[in-house]
C-alpha cells in the first residue's frame, strides 16, 4: 500500500514538473502594458519551448525573480528591439495560471 500511494504522488508531481528554455528569436510584433504591476504582454512567433496553451502573448514580469529594475531593463530592450526591427530570443520558465508563458529573460542573439 505505502508504494502504491508513493507511485500516486509521483506521478501526480510529474506533471506539474515544466520544462523551461530559450525560444529562439523572432521579432516582437506588439508590447502591451498590463497597468501598474510592471508585467507587459509581447507577440510574436516565438517557439513554444514550455507547450503552454495559451502562448498568442507572452507575459513579462511574472516570474517569481523579477523585481522593478529587472522589469524596467526587460521594457527597455523590449522597446528597442520592437523600435529598431530587430529579432529577439527569449528564456521562458513555466505557464501562468492563465496557461500563458511566463517571460524569465529576454536576450539579443548574437550576429553570427
Amino acid at each position: 500500500m505505502y508504494r502504491f500511494l508513493i507511485a500516486i504522488i509521483s506521478f501526480m508531481l510529474s506533471s506539474v514538473t515544466m520544462a523551461s528554455g530559450y525560444t529562439g528569436a523572432a521579432k516582437i510584433e506588439r508590447i502591451s502594458s498590463m497597468g501598474s504591476s510592471g508585467q507587459f504582454e509581447i507577440w510574436g512567433d516565438w517557439t513554444n519551448v514550455d507547450g503552454c496553451t495559451n502562448s498568442s502573448k507572452w507575459i513579462v514580469g511574472e516570474h517569481s525573480t523579477d523585481t522593478e529594475q529587472t522589469q524596467n531593463s526587460k521594457l527597455s530592450v523590449a522597446l528597442a528591439t520592437h523600435l529598431s526591427d530587430k529579432t529577439i530570443e527569449l528564456y521562458v520558465d513555466g505557464c501562468n495560471s492563465s496557461n500563458q508563458p511566463i517571460v524569465k529573460g529576454l536576450y539579443l542573439p548574437s550576429r553570427n
